[in-house]
């Protein structure tokens, strides 16, 4: 009866293995091509076509950035592997390409307006804790999907906000704090002249 027991947890205990393995292998990934993404405006010479898909200056709407498309990119390459062996992929990975932005929106605020200044170390420490926080929901949800639909339309909803979102506010940003270049008072693709 014990045996018996083991081998019908084997599967699951399997297929959950793998799917940690798929999840912490994504995290590792976005964290490396997020940073390397971080100096690809520069290193192509301010390239217009590169623009929409990396930083183009030191707002902090420009580092979502980060995140999105290495998560997005990352969940593409992953989706031939884990789709089959889970019942919601695409909720679970458009949650967590959706929990990364919110969390570094969130973080850096919060400790932005508890310090009054911002900081490098805190700065990269709320990147890894957003890369974290998204691949840790992907993952709950690829175990555990939700039968409500809310999550299923509003993960949707949020990832076809960012992939609008970004090539149109590198251009034509809302003048608001969120977008402002760190330097202050310029915004979008126009403050990699001052960058």
């Amino acid at each position: 009866m014990k045996q018996t027991h083991s081998a019908s947890m084997g599967p699951a205990k399997s297929r959950k293995q793998l799917i940690l393995a798929w999840e912490l292998l994504g995290a590792v990934w976005i964290l490396i091509t997020g940073s390397l993404l971080h100096f690809t405006f520069e290193w192509s010479g301010n390239s217009r076509a590169v623009a929409a898909l990396v930083p183009v200056n030191e707002s902090v709407w420009e580092h979502l950035k980060l995140v999105f498309w290495p998560g997005l990119a990352f969940s593409l390459m992953e989706y031939r592997y884990l789709a089959k062996q889970t019942r919601d992929f695409v909720t679970a990975k458009c949650l967590g390409l959706c929990i990364m932005p919110a969390a570094i929106v969130l973080l850096f605020y919060t400790y932005t307006s508890i310090l009054g200044t911002n900081d490098l170390t805190l700065d990269i420490l709320t990147f890894v804790a957003a890369i974290v926080a998204g691949q840790f929901v992907s993952y709950r949800f690829l175990l555990h999907p939700s039968p409500a639909g809310f999550w299923k339309l509003s993960s949707r909803a949020g990832v076809i906000f960012f992939l609008l979102a970004f090539p149109l506010f590198t251009f034509f940003p809302p003048h608001i704090f969120l977008f402002e270049h760190a330097g202050g008072g310029i915004y979008g693709i126009h403050a990699a002249a001052t960058h």
